[in-house]
C-alpha cells in the first residue's frame, strides 16, 4: 500500500470510526493496525510517517491536530531511577509516581499508559517541525518543543520526562479535535 493509501485509510478510520464512537476517544497504534491493516513498522516508523503526513495535511487545511488522539500503546516505560532522580531535583512536571509504579521481573518501572493521553514521541517531533513551518494550523504549540527535533538531542534531555511538560498543550489540542463538529471526507 502506498503512503497516500495508508494516509487515506488511517484518516478515514480516525474520523469515521474513532471520533464518532466515544466521548473523548483515543486510539493506539495497535488498534489502527488491527482496524486498517496499516502496519506499525519497525519501531513505529511507518505509522509515524503516515501520522506525520496526516498532521501536516490537517495543519495546511487549518483543521485541529487529529494525530494528538493517537497514542503509542497501552504501556511504554521510563526508568524509575531517572524519574526519582529528577523528582529529587524538584521537577514539578512529573506525574504522580505513586500511581504509575509497577513491580516487574526486571524491577520497578514507571508506566506511561494510553489512559494518560500522551501521544508518542513522533507527535512532539511533528509539533516542533510544525512550529518551524510557522504553525500554519494555528495550533497550540508551547515553547521549548523545538528540542524534540534537535539532532543530537540536547545534553540531559529525556523524552520520557519532557513529554509531561507538554500535557496542557496536548490536552488543549485533543479538546480541539474532539470539539471539531465535521471533518472533511479526505485530506
Amino acid at each position: 500500500m502506498a503512503i497516500d493509501d495508508d494516509v487515506r485509510a488511517v484518516y478515514e478510520y480516525l474520523t469515521t470510526q474513532v471520533l464518532p464512537g466515544a466521548n473523548q476517544p483515543t486510539v493506539t497504534y495497535g488498534q489502527i493496525e488491527q482496524e486498517t491493516g496499516v502496519p506499525i513498522g519497525e519501531y513505529g516508523g511507518h505509522i509515524g510517517r503516515v501520522l506525520g503526513e496526516i498532521s501536516r495535511r490537517c495543519s495546511d487545511q487549518r483543521l485541529p491536530p487529529l494525530t494528538s488522539i493517537v497514542l503509542p500503546r497501552q504501556g511504554s516505560f521510563a526508568s524509575l531511577h531517572i524519574l526519582t532522580r529528577r523528582a529529587s531535583e524538584g521537577s514539578e512536571a512529573l506525574p504522580s509516581l505513586a500511581r504509575r509504579v509497577r513491580m516487574s521481573f526486571f524491577g520497578a518501572r514507571v508506566i506511561i499508559n494510553a489512559t494518560d493521553g500522551i501521544p508518542g514521541s513522533g507527535y512532539l517531533v511533528e509539533m516542533a517541525q510544525m512550529l518551524r513551518r510557522g504553525n500554519p494550523g494555528g495550533w497550540r504549540i508551547d515553547q521549548g518543543i523545538e528540542r524534540w527535533d534537535q539532532k543530537p538531542a540536547p545534553r540531559g534531555f529525556s523524552k520520557d520526562l519532557d513529554r509531561w511538560n507538554y500535557r496542557p498543550m496536548i490536552a488543549e489540542n485533543q479538546e480541539s479535535v474532539w470539539a471539531q463538529p465535521v471533518w472533511p471526507r479526505s485530506l
